[in-house]
């Protein structure tokens, strides 16, 4: 951490991320700039034939919850599974995972299997961005119960698209979501249960969870961090011409 030391300003995406570096390394507060992620400009809502095309590409043709991203041990991908499971004999929904298998790819397949799942569970592996928006928008729900995210970019990737966002109250995801996701314990599987439940036969409710997500999707964008990661730069120019 030589380096870091040296440095005149630390650019980091999230608020809790910046705590953990004054706690932990004792930075100073004011040498610490948050910068937060944008979604890019085309996650939005797609039109419905171009998310029905991405949906046969895949061979999704019922109703499903996506989760998008890496499959490792922090993404906390067991604890969901058996909460979807108790919903597999109430619900059609079928779950759909987006993204590289890394290390703990051989523990879901295994907890798939132990929970009678195969047939319940989609894995479609990397899918190219252009593509992403409308697997967001063809799902009913977007889940991410993650343990911890340096700020967790799907969330308000899915909250552009017009997806309900369901996920963990872990750092960075409240100051991410804001009140326009549902926030649940990350270890909790009785409140994804119910969580889940509740989004998925509440019409309503889903309606209301897509337009706050839009509306705060709309709070981040690429110009914004843009601006404030010129203005650290500026910043430790003129700390460093002192």
């Amino acid at each position: 951490m030589q380096w870091a030391k040296r440095a005149k300003r630390l650019l980091t995406f999230s608020d809790a991320v910046k705590a953990q570096l004054i706690e932990i390394f004792r930075f100073t507060n004011e040498r610490i700039i948050v910068t937060p992620l944008a979604p890019a400009e085309h996650f939005k809502p797609q039109p419905k034939e171009f998310v029905e095309s991405v949906m046969r590409k895949y061979g999704l043709a019922e109703s499903y919850v996506l989760y998008v991203g890496v499959v490792e041990p922090r993404k906390n991908l067991n604890v969901f599974l058996r909460a979807f499971a108790r919903l597999k004999n109430e619900l059609p929904h079928r779950f759909v995972i987006a993204g590289s298998l890394g290390w703990y790819s051989d523990s879901l397949l295994a907890e798939i299997e132990k929970l009678g799942l195969q047939n319940r569970v989609t894995i479609v592996g990397y899918v190219p961005d252009d593509e992403l928006p409308a697997l967001y928008c063809g799902a009913d729900a977007f889940i991410y119960p993650s343990l911890a995210e340096g700020f967790g970019l799907p969330v308000i990737e899915a909250m552009a698209c017009g997806t309900p966002v369901l996920c963990s109250n872990a750092p960075a995801l409240p100051e991410v979501a804001g009140n326009a996701a549902i926030m649940i314990d990350p270890r909790d599987e009785d409140a994804w249960t119910h969580a889940l439940k509740e989004v998925l036969i509440n019409k309503e409710l889903r309606s209301e969870l897509s337009k706050l997500g839009i509306e705060r999707a709309r709070e981040f964008s690429w110009k914004q961090t843009a601006l404030k990661t010129l203005k650290a730069f500026e910043e430790a120019a003129l700390d460093a011409s002192r």
